[in-house]
Order: C-alpha cells, then sequence, then structure tokens
C-alpha cells in the first residue's frame, strides 16, 4: 500500500497526475488502492481535482489531481523542500522501516 506522503510527494515533484500516473511513479500494485487514497485526501484538502479530463492508456477520461494551496503552504511554514521532510512524515516512514524493512520511495 502506497502512502498519503508518496502521494503527496509525487503531486509536489510532477504538479499534475491523473490516478494511472501516481500508480507508475509510485510503484503500487492497484490503481483502485490509489483512488481511494485520492479521495481521502481530497476530503482532508490536501489535494483538488483540476478539472481536467486527459484520455489515459485505454481512451478512458482520467482526471488530474494537483496540490492545494493549503498542503503548498504546509512545506512553506515548515521550512522545508519536501513532504518527506515534515516530522508525522519521518515518523511514520520510521514505523514502516521497522514494520516491512523499507522506507518510502523515493524520487530522486
Amino acid at each position: 500500500m502506497a502512502s498519503n506522503w508518496e502521494i503527496l510527494e509525487s503531486l509536489r515533484r510532477y504538479d499534475k497526475l491523473t490516478a494511472s500516473e501516481i500508480t507508475t511513479v509510485i510503484g503500487a500494485k492497484s490503481t483502485n488502492e490509489i483512488q481511494q487514497q485520492l479521495r481521502l485526501l481530497e476530503a482532508q484538502n490536501s489535494i483538488r481535482r483540476t478539472g481536467v479530463e486527459r484520455e489515459g492508456k485505454r481512451k478512458r477520461k482520467s482526471i488530474e489531481w494537483e496540490l492545494t494551496e493549503r498542503s503548498k503552504n504546509i512545506l512553506k511554514k515548515s521550512n522545508c523542500r519536501e513532504f518527506y521532510d515534515l516530522k508525522p512524515a519521518q515518523e511514520q516512514e520510521k514505523k514502516l522501516e521497522e514494520k516491512k524493512g523499507r522506507g518510502f520511495k523515493r524520487f530522486y
């Protein structure tokens, strides 16, 4: 399962992505899983739909997602360049390393 921090970081890094693009970037197994997390992040006002629909690989319409100003301001106020630098993300990564022996997927 992908972390919310990985989704937020992928959107920060690549600006606007569809659920299938996020799945590819993160290396998640299921687009459905990512879509569920996107809806949760949208409910928390961390991300929003851009209103742009693009044709995906199967000629279906895919919704683009982007960070909200609230999410961008969290980074600015914390003086952080990445979501991974935020203390809650670091704590979650520690737990993930203890539990699964791996940290977050990095994009650099």
